[in-house]
């Protein structure tokens, strides 16, 4: 049986540091859309210029057969141009609930870490969590442990990172040193 005193150390995010999920297969996907939608972009663009150059220039540059074709590869590349549209219209705010559901998990995560370092339950009351957070640095405050001093800071800090996290505090932010 552990003693009640001790503290189970687990990894809180300190100094603001955010652990994020990988979202590599995100952001592949989306330079690959934007990188085709660029180049359809682009082709149809040339396409259009190359077709249509003046009225004066068409009727002796191109033949019939030629000028169908092209106008005919731009009205396609209008539909790809839409469906590509209609494609960012869906995938775009995908992407944001993802993100959003990602950065859900990480702060579930980080309040059960930062409970089981506070070693209070789920349902614990903000009086709760603040006499148990001053017992916990009563006992590993690091000028109670002068023999420990790089463990004691340690855990101290992720006391204190535990607590904030749980009471909802912003981290204070220092003036600039001039």
């Amino acid at each position: 049986m552990s003693n009640p005193s001790e503290v189970v150390v687990v990894s809180v995010p300190v100094d603001g540091e955010r652990v994020l999920p990988d979202a590599s297969w995100l952001e592949w996907m989306t330079a690959i859309l934007f990188s085709v939608l660029a180049w359809q972009v682009a082709l149809t663009c040339a396409v259009l210029i190359w077709a249509f150059p003046g009225d004066d220039q068409r009727r002796h540059r191109y033949s019939t057969k030629t000028s169908a074709f092209v106008v005919k590869f731009a009205r396609c590349g209008r539909i790809y141009m839409i469906a590509f549209a209609v494609i960012y219209a869906v995938l775009i705010p995908a992407a944001v609930l993802a993100a959003r559901a990602a950065n859900a998990d990480v702060d579930a995560d980080a309040i059960s870490n930062a409970r089981t370092v506070m070693q209070v339950g789920p349902r614990a009351s903000q009086q709760q969590i603040k006499s148990q957070y001053r017992k916990l640095m009563l006992i590993h405050h690091p000028d109670k442990n002068p023999d420990d001093m790089p463990n004691a800071t340690k855990t101290s800090q992720q006391i204190t990172e535990a607590y904030r996290i749980l009471t909802g505090q912003e981290r204070p932010v220092r003036p600039p040193a001039w």
